[in-house]
């Protein structure tokens, strides 16, 4: 009746090329194990350490309430993305991009499926509907996340049970 989730901090060093740029020195193992065998699968969808709690309490039919941004990894009906901030840029990985911007205006955006090397810098080429899709979801994120931290809104009320 375990669940088990092994997840590493960060990379290590690595003489790949994938892993020493800004989408590969991101890239961690996440495992999940449940002794019954019931997670049987290899899966390279796109996911982030803030998914684990949702994942877990979906897996383990979590019937109340919480708050938390992450995704549950295992609901292939969510759009699943890696979002952080590091050297001044939001970036926003999905399956097939990854996406910079600065907080003004998108700055970098590589297609992953093509160029996992992040060798072509597509910013400035004809992508614009895929750089405005992925530069709203970007900002809504960061704004979600503010007016959360700004309104003391991290947490779910509790309902209040009357007799």
């Amino acid at each position: 009746n375990t669940l088990f989730v092994l997840v590493a901090d960060h990379t290590s060093i690595s003489e790949d090329p994938f892993y020493t740029n800004k989408v590969g020195n991101n890239t961690i193992p996440i495992i999940f194990y449940s002794g019954d065998r019931s997670l049987k699968a290899m899966d390279s969808t796109v996911i982030q350490q803030i998914d684990i709690m949702p994942s877990v309490l979906d897996y383990l039919h979590y019937p109340a309430a919480y708050f938390g941004f992450g995704n549950n990894a295992f609901d292939t009906t969510q759009s699943h993305y890696a979002f952080s901030y590091s050297n001044d840029a939001y970036q926003l990985v999905d399956h097939k991009y990854s996406f910079s911007f600065n907080g003004q205006k998108a700055i970098e955006l590589y297609n992953l499926s093509k160029d996992s090397l992040l060798q072509t810098n597509l910013i400035d080429t004809d992508t614009t509907a895929i750089k405005q899709q992925l530069e709203q979801k970007t900002k809504a994120i960061i704004q979600t996340y503010q007016q959360a931290l700004i309104n003391n809104k991290m947490y779910v009320t509790p309902s209040i049970k009357k007799d």
